[in-house]
């Protein structure tokens, strides 16, 4: 499902979808590494095991479910991604997740904890992942393309890449590989940086007043002193 999500993304060049694989994908890998290790931890027996007697540390591979974990793991972020303003599709991807659970226990794979622990889990990372790798900027699109960073956003990047820019110069320098001036390496190693992190940037409203220029509303960037020569 979450290959399929992806190459329809791809495909169309569908942004959300694209993104909705992947984080399905991440959610399930998390999952199974989580669902893998306390498998191997706590080795509780299935119910058709011992008359149903659920021991745990007994050699078998009930705790937690697997197929519940996976299931609320991928509906999870289905339903983030899609059911935020469509409760049909948010209804419809835990509706399933919850037909899957339960599934593995009116067929006796697994005992009612198995399920309820399995899906917490699943949803608890397919949560996670969602909230610390989804792109916000869909949320105010259609989702068939990413919305293109604004002049600060792009002013931002530039200037951290300045930085580090300067301090690679720095680390060259420092090992005798370049030529520069003493005093022409202390103005990239101090003026940019405290342009930067003083300034809030070079452009934008910074921190301090002092560093920025007001036009008619619009702030200009900030301007260094002069590189010596």
């Amino acid at each position: 499902m979450a290959a399929a999500f992806y190459l329809v993304g791809r495909t169309n060049h569908n942004a959300r979808a694209r993104e909705t694989g992947l984080l399905a994908a991440e959610a399930l890998l998390d999952t199974g590494i989580v669902v893998a290790a306390l498998k191997t931890v706590s080795q509780r027996q299935r119910p058709p095991v011992d008359h149903a007697s659920g021991e745990f540390f007994d050699r078998g591979t009930s705790f937690p479910s697997g197929h519940a974990a996976n299931a609320w793991a991928l509906a999870t972020v289905v339903a983030k991604e899609y059911g935020q303003h469509r409760p049909l599709v948010r209804f419809g991807a835990y509706g399933i997740a919850t037909a899957v659970s339960l599934s593995r226990y009116t067929g006796t794979n697994h005992f009612l904890s198995d399920i309820l622990i399995g899906s917490a889990i699943g949803y608890g990372i397919g949560s996670y992942v969602y909230r610390e790798h989804h792109d916000s900027s869909l949320d105010n699109e259609s989702g068939r393309s990413r919305k293109r960073a604004s002049p600060s956003q792009d002013c931002s990047l530039r200037s951290r890449q300045h930085i580090a820019g300067a301090v690679t110069l720095m680390g060259l320098c420092s090992g005798g590989v370049c030529e520069v001036s003493p005093a022409k390496l202390g103005w990239y190693f101090t003026t940019l940086p405290t342009g930067y992190f003083a300034g809030g940037g070079f452009c934008g409203p910074g921190s301090d007043p002092r560093r920025q220029e007001s036009q008619g509303g619009r702030f200009l960037p900030w301007r260094p002193s002069p590189l010596p020569s």
